[in-house]
């Protein structure tokens, strides 16, 4: 706020007109006659009038004063309490919306978690199938892995098996035949020494021992090559149990051909061929078993891999299907959306057929504004439509693209698979060779090695029995010879026999598990086409079921963003106003300082008139005026103050027109007073000048004052800050038509008439109270009561002039006086009279 402009304090000098006034008189005085008057006196009562002006002027400095500070405290009042309202309304409203704004933070961070717990239960429950098929996939694979290594441990106990078997077996058939040598050689060396001791007797046999010897030994060469060659094939094919049975029963056939073999030669020759048709049959038996272990270990090899190929291939053709059935779902889709489009193009084609012939009534304004809020709506439907179809292709990309790399690493997955099979498939055939045929060729060496042996030890033992031998073999042609026939024949009829059955067991055996296997593969396909065709229906239906959810999705994340940005728009309103609103609160803070300054300035002309108004009232008690002037002052006052008081309900709407009346009241009134305090002013200075011994006056001078009245103060032309009521035409016109006829308040009607402080003058709209009749008493505002004012004694010097001559005339010294109240610039500018 800016200080107030500082108060202009009178002159101690009498003014140019009360001047003119004391010649004007004084020339009226000397015109009547020239009485003498004391000059003593004369002076004496101008310098008590100065003195009584010069201590109204200091009162009424003090009463502004006051004034100024009531109205200033009420003014910080003002402005203290403004500002508080301004600060709780802004509190307020920051309080409110920041309630609002939690709550709608709060919704939306619970949307937000309630998204985000969504988002994160179906990803776990992805991830939780994805690892469960990934584990079931491990689990299928450990178990292959661990039943390949069965098999293999199976295999490989077998087969160690098997050669622990053969080498028993060959071991003792090596011992059996070593035996049998040694039988042999024994029985050969008894019968040599028998024939020894008849060879004296049979001499003339000589010849013909000597004829059939050579051919005996050729046949017998020949018979031990194929027996010895024909037990050597057999060494693997017989089974412990036979052999055990066989030596047991070659032992105790041994046990009792050695003791009867003298007694029963018969005995003995049906002992061998028992023997030997005995033995035939456990070797076949045991060769039948080892053939049908041998056959079922390939048909359990061949039979793993053929199921290990048939679910391979059960694999391929249903991950096949199960393509081409995406690609029959992916087609079906394309014609159901293109349907869908066709149909919602139609639709909208008929829509803006409608709406074309709409908007062809170009006299409607419901049809103009329908236009253009279906044009709005249809831009906004028009950019929702390119940012869905834009996010759609970007999904539709992405997720391709994701489809087809986990389609390619399968793929790649499948020929890591297929490669890593098919080179442990030929690496096991290969290694399953090399070991046939390392073994092979170990047999091979080793039969090699026991073949060059044998030939070497019969060698020697031939060369050493070939002599003993030649007698013994004549003997032995014929028994053997009928031995060989009824063994071949019973071997053969029995060996026949055999092949009959074991080939009826094979074609059995082949057609039953041709027939087990062709109805698993029927029931297999069956299952098979079961389960395609409700892979097909699953598919359809989890697609329509996964579009109807898609769709749901984009509609609801369009609704929310929809929802979104509506929120945001709301929001970014409101801080604009709530901006907007702190903006016109600093405004208007600032136009109010601006528009309480000239209200200032008028408070302060306002208490230099009442301070006017009120030397006025002091004046008019103190004069002595004619009761027809306080009669008729009286009455106006009487007069206005029924009509203020009829007008006091309506004080507040007509503050204005009020203000204006009061300063019309005032400057009238201070007018007539001005008038009125000249003219006593007059006839005092007139009665002393009698008394004093002045020159009368040559000229006659008007007795009519030239001066001129004060000009009335204008209305400030800014406009007050608080607002004011219109007044009534009526109350103007009353109140203008008897502004002409007031005159002074008289002394008793004093304490109703006094002006109002400056609290009351500027009062606040927003507290509109009803202006009491009578006013009481304030400690701020200043009452008046008549005391004695003690003024020092002036000095006789302030009447003589500047170099001590004495006074010649009173016009003179009135000129002095002038002269004094003035400044030095204007008394240059102004010439004395000679």
């Amino acid at each position: 706020m800016r200080d107030p402009p500082p108060v202009s304090l009178p002159s101690k000098r009498p003014s140019a007109s009360s001047l003119a006034v004391a010649r004007e008189k004084l020339a009226q005085v000397r015109q009547r006659g020239g009485s003498v008057t004391n000059e003593d006196d004369a002076w004496k009562k101008i310098k008590m009038i100065e003195d009584e002006k010069l201590a109204d002027r200091v009162r009424n400095e003090k009463l502004v004063e006051r004034c100024w500070d009531v109205w200033k405290q009420g003014f910080d009042w003002i402005a203290t309490t403004s500002d508080q309202v301004a600060d709780a309304r802004d509190n307020v409203t920051l309080r409110l919306c920041m309630h609002r704004w939690k709550l709608r933070a709060a919704e939306s961070q619970q949307l937000q978690d309630r998204i985000v717990r969504l988002a994160n239960q179906r990803v776990l429950q992805s991830i939780f199938k994805a690892w469960k098929a990934k584990a079931r996939e491990r689990a299928q694979a450990r178990w292959r892995a661990s039943m390949r290594a069965k098999m293999k441990t199976v295999r490989d106990k077998r087969e160690h098996k098997l050669l622990m078997n053969a080498f028993g077996i060959w071991s003792e058939r090596y011992r059996a035949r070593l035996a049998d040598q040694h039988y042999v050689m024994t029985l050969l060396v008894r019968f040599y020494s028998r024939w020894r001791h008849r060879l004296g007797h049979l001499e003339h046999l000589d010849d013909y021992a000597q004829s059939f010897l050579r051919t005996l030994d050729n046949g017998v060469l020949e018979r031990r090559w194929f027996y010895w060659k024909h037990a050597v094939q057999l060494q693997m094919a017989e089974h412990m149990v036979v052999r055990n049975v066989a030596l047991r029963l070659k032992s105790q056939v041994l046990d009792i051909w050695r003791r009867r073999l003298e007694n029963n030669h018969v005995a003995d020759l049906q002992h061998q061929s028992f023997l030997k048709r005995r033995s035939i049959l456990g070797w076949k038996k045991a060769r039948h078993r080892l053939e049908f272990m041998n056959e079922k270990a390939i048909m359990h090899v061949s039979l793993k891999d053929e199921r290990l190929l048939k679910a391979k291939y059960s694999l391929m053709r249903i991950r096949y299907f199960g393509r081409r059935l995406e690609v029959i779902a992916g087609q079906r889709g394309l014609v159901d959306a293109w349907n869908l489009w066709k149909d919602q193009l139609q639709a909208a084609k008929a829509r803006e057929a409608i709406a074309v012939a709409h908007s062809l009534q170009t006299n409607s304004v419901l049809a103009v504004s329908a236009l253009e809020k279906w044009r709005n709506v249809y831009l906004s439907h028009q950019n929702a439509q390119s940012f869905a179809d834009q996010r759609y292709d970007s999904v539709v990309q992405a997720k391709l693209l994701f489809a087809w790399r986990i389609k390619l690493r399968e793929k790649y997955k499948l020929m890591r698979r297929a490669r890593a099979l098919f080179n442990h498939l030929v690496l096991r055939s290969a290694w399953g060779r090399m070991r046939e045929s390392l073994a092979e060729k170990r047999r091979v060496n080793k039969l090699k090695l026991v073949e060059a042996r044998k030939v070497q030890r019969v060698f020697v033992v031939w060369r050493e029995m070939a002599c003993r031998m030649q007698n013994m073999r004549r003997v032995q042609a014929v028994v053997r010879l009928a031995i060989l026939e009824r063994a071949l024949r019973k071997w053969t009829d029995r060996t026949i026999e055999v092949k009959n059955r074991e080939l009826q067991i094979v074609l059995d055996r082949k057609s039953t598990l041709l027939q087990r296997t062709y109805n698993k593969w029927k029931w297999a396909r069956g299952r098979h086409i079961e389960e395609v065709s409700l892979l097909e229906s699953y598919n359809l239906v989890k697609r329509e079921e996964d579009i109807r959810k898609i769709f749901h999705r984009w509609l609801a994340a369009a609704r929310t963003t929809r929802h979104r940005r509506i929120t945001l728009e709301r929001r970014e309103a409101e801080m604009q106003l709530s901006i907007v609103a702190v903006a016109w609160g600093r405004w208007r803070e600032q136009f109010k300082n601006r528009q309480l300054q000239p209200i200032e300035y008028d408070v302060i002309l306002q208490r230099q008139h009442n301070t006017l108004y009120h030397v006025f009232m002091l004046w008019q008690s103190k004069a002595q005026t004619l009761p027809a002037i306080r009669f008729n002052a009286r009455r106006v006052k009487t007069a206005h103050w029924k009509i203020w008081l009829q007008a006091l309900p309506r004080a507040l709407q007509h503050k204005e027109a009020k203000e204006i009346d009061r300063r019309r009241m005032l400057t009238k009134s201070l007018r007539h007073w001005s008038e009125a305090y000249r003219t006593k002013i007059a006839l005092k200075a007139v009665a002393r000048a009698r008394y004093m011994r002045l020159p009368t006056a040559i000229k006659h001078v008007p007795a009519r004052s030239t001066v001129a009245s004060r000009p009335t103060i204008p209305a400030p032309a800014t406009r007050s800050v608080f607002p004011r009521r219109r007044t009534n035409t009526e109350d103007q016109s009353s109140v203008g038509s008897e502004d002409e006829e007031r005159f002074t308040e008289p002394s008793r009607w004093r304490q109703h008439s006094r002006p109002r402080s400056v609290r009351s003058e500027i009062s606040s709209p927003r507290r509109p109270q009803p202006i009491p009749v009578t006013r009481a008493s304030s400690p701020a505002r200043s009452t008046f009561a008549p005391r004695s004012v003690i003024f020092p004694p002036r000095p006789s010097s302030s009447t003589a002039g500047d170099d001590g001559r004495a006074p010649t005339s009173l016009l003179h010294e009135l000129r002095q006086l002038q002269m004094r109240g003035k400044s030095p610039s204007e008394r240059s500018r102004t010439r004395e009279p000679p």
